[in-house]
């Protein structure tokens, strides 16, 4: 299958899966010409975006994958590719070339990936399994609850969990902030933290603990117990509020299961809120425990503060 391919060309592939860009071949020697003959005599295959690779690789899908790693920069395996890719028993669910970038960096495409933009996207969601980059696998599991549903994403999170793949404080700490930004699959992401939630935690000690993240990065503004203007001596006190950039941030220490028992109260706090021009962000307690530097990174853009990341 290979005898015709030239030894140079071939060693090449043969270092990122039998697949590589028109780029790092030309770097490694490889004229441009003789990628054309290889890939006009059929030993060679474009998968768009200048990225050639050989027609008989011994594992297609991780040719797939890495081809679609190296038509999108910027990106990482995600979704079905990410739960492939980390084991997690898929069942019937086929693989299919899934690839997150960050929102607004994708770029017109001729790959065969199919590409989510995602404006949640740390770094802490990011890893590198054999040597592939990817999502983790609490983000994973948490873009596979948007997709697959909710019975199949609550298999997948309790075997994950008690395989020691991950814990429900770190899939809690990675759906939070999605939650909070309105992705699509909030429900299915809502009924799996039901499912899979850790027990409550003392919410003044996680407010206090907040207040303390906020003062060691110089975070100003934000005043403890709020009284907004639509307070009427009963309700209404917020956790935290900078009343001269009328922002708010609420804190979460409950379950999900009661949390979504009291969505409609939270919601109309939130229609308030908007309503008498103020902004509200909501953050809970896996996010401040196991995420404390996103979340520093979250209320820098929230407060519109200088030097925001």
């Amino acid at each position: 299958m290979t005898t015709n391919i030239d030894p140079l060309l071939l060693a090449r592939l043969s270092q990122t899966d039998w697949v590589a860009t028109r780029k790092q071949l030309s770097a490694a020697g490889i004229s441009s010409s003789a990628i054309d003959r290889r890939l006009e005599s059929g030993l060679l295959r474009s998968f768009g975006n200048g990225v050639v690779g050989l027609i008989a690789a011994p594992d297609r899908h991780r040719q797939l994958a890495r081809a679609c790693l190296l038509a999108h920069p910027t990106g990482a395996l995600s979704h079905v590719a990410a739960g492939f890719l980390h084991g997690l028993p898929m069942g019937d669910i086929a693989w299919a070339p899934h690839v997150i970038v960050p929102h607004g960096n994708s770029r017109a495409s001729t790959s065969p990936a199919v590409v989510r933009q995602s404006r949640r996207l740390p770094a802490s969601d990011l890893t590198v399994v054999e040597d592939l980059r990817a999502t983790t696998i609490a983000r994973t599991l948490a873009d596979l609850a948007g997709m697959v549903g909710a019975d199949r994403s609550i298999f997948l999170a309790n075997w994950a969990i008690k395989e020691q793949r991950c814990s429900a404080s770190e899939l809690r700490a990675c759906i939070e902030p999605l939650l909070r930004s309105g992705a699509r699959g909030g429900p299915n992401r809502r009924l799996l933290l039901d499912q899979v939630s850790d027990q409550p935690v003392d919410l003044s000690a996680l407010e206090h603990e907040f207040l303390l993240l906020t003062i060691a990065h110089e975070i100003p503004g934000l005043i403890p117990q709020f009284q907004p203007p639509w307070y009427d001596g009963i309700q209404g006190i917020v956790d935290f509020a900078n009343p001269y950039t009328r922002k708010i941030v609420e804190i979460d220490g409950r379950r999900w299961h009661s949390l979504t028992q009291d969505m409609e109260r939270d919601r109309a706090r939130e229609r308030t809120a908007r309503q008498e021009g103020w902004g509200l962000a909501r953050y809970g307690y896996a996010e401040i425990r196991h995420r404390p530097l996103d979340v520093v990174a979250d209320l820098r853009i929230f407060l519109e503060l200088d030097g925001s990341e």
